[in-house]
């Protein structure tokens, strides 16, 4: 019984390694689609007012679910801002 625990384990173990590394290589290709994107359309990295409608967009929906609104608020706040971190460097490389 204990070899079929380690078995299991061992594949969940790779399983979720591999998981990881899917979630990591489209969140990559997302970031540097939504760079592309603003890139060939000409469009600035920041747009506060458009950041601040998906903020509030995403806190509304967090909150229909129960999920605390400033969390939800600060969570993807943090997300745009480390988007736009990627987004100037790939346009200081001229790499999208």
């Amino acid at each position: 019984m204990l070899s079929i625990y380690a078995a299991t384990s061992a594949y969940a173990q790779v399983e979720s390694e591999h998981l990881q590394e899917l979630v990591e290589l489209s969140a990559r290709r997302l970031v540097i689609a939504i760079a592309l994107a603003k890139w060939d359309n000409g469009m600035p990295i920041e747009d506060a007012s458009r950041e601040d409608h998906v903020i509030g967009g995403a806190t509304k929906a967090g909150e229909s679910r129960g999920l605390d609104p400033t969390s939800v608020s600060n969570f993807f706040r943090a997300q745009i801002e480390a988007n736009k971190l990627v987004q100037y460097s790939l346009y200081t490389r001229r790499s999208i």
